[in-house]
């Protein structure tokens, strides 16, 4: 006879779940809600972006989290190597103490790489990330700018919270030539069409893994697969929810008849 019933319960709980899977995942575009005040911005600093050929300069790295609280980043960066190169990078004075994958460089491709994290949560409209130290070697107009990027909420889900990505226009010219004002490049982590990997870590483990969410498209990085991934635990905590109020009204119900048929078969 129990087993009967645990067999009527689990069919039961299977139906309720399609049923109930079907509803929650009708409405999931309602629960998959960007929150506007979870946003950052990568931003890329130099002092002096007018050169001369066979000049140093240096440029910054930097993360502007408007007041959110972070634990991760992780960035591609192009640059014109005909025109300039990379010298060294330095992770002096970073906000990250440990690297999942160490800043590097190509000359030959002109990229720069790296994805940082930190063992503790982080917030600033300045955090400094790492420097780049350059060499002019030609004549021309050069952004550096970033083509992919990540900036991990520490919300204990992993969410990328990048919105803006600001990159920086040289000009080198020959000495003497004198040449227009520069401007700023604003790239926005959409129009930019990165192949987003949101990373998070331990910080008792002090390891961190990465997760890999696409926000090309034009569509917003709250929409990302990350922001997802939290709405299917929610459906799964709900189901579970569910479940045991199904099998608690299953149970009560059994040991009432059970109670029951045993004063019935007494009398």
């Amino acid at each position: 006879m129990t087993l009967i019933i645990i067999g009527v319960i689990i069919g039961y709980m299977n139906i309720f779940n399609r049923y109930l899977l079907s509803v929650i995942v009708s409405f999931l575009p309602i629960f998959t809600v960007f929150n506007p005040a979870m946003a950052a911005d990568f931003n890329i600093l130099s002092d002096n972006n007018k050169l001369n050929p066979g000049k140093i300069f240096v440029v910054d790295i930097k993360i502007d989290t408007a007041g959110t609280l972070i634990n991760a980043s992780q960035a591609k960066i192009k640059f014109s190597p005909e025109i300039m190169q990379v010298k060294s990078i330095s992770t002096n004075d970073s906000v990250f103490n440990f690297w999942l994958q160490e800043p590097n460089f190509s000359n030959t491709d002109g990229t720069i790489v790296f994805i940082g994290g930190t063992s503790k949560e982080i917030s600033g409209d300045a955090l400094k990330v790492l420097s780049i130290t350059f060499i002019s070697s030609g004549v021309g107009e050069n952004d550096i700018s970033f083509t992919d990027g990540a900036i991990t909420a520490s919300d204990g889900t992993g969410n990328n919270i990048l919105v803006n990505a600001n990159g920086v226009h040289f000009t080198i010219v020959p000495a003497g030539q004198t040449i227009a004002a520069p401007t700023v490049k604003t790239q926005t982590a959409q129009s930019a069409n990165p192949s987003v990997a949101s990373t998070k870590q331990s910080a008792s483990a002090n390891t961190a893994g990465s997760l890999s969410a696409n926000i090309s498209g034009g569509s917003n990085p709250s929409n990302s697969i990350m922001g997802q991934r939290t709405v299917l635990g929610n459906i799964v905590l709900i189901l579970t929810l569910f479940n045991t109020v199904a099998v608690s009204c299953f149970l009560g119900r059994f040991v009432s008849l059970s109670g029951k048929a045993k004063i019935n078969f007494g009398r």
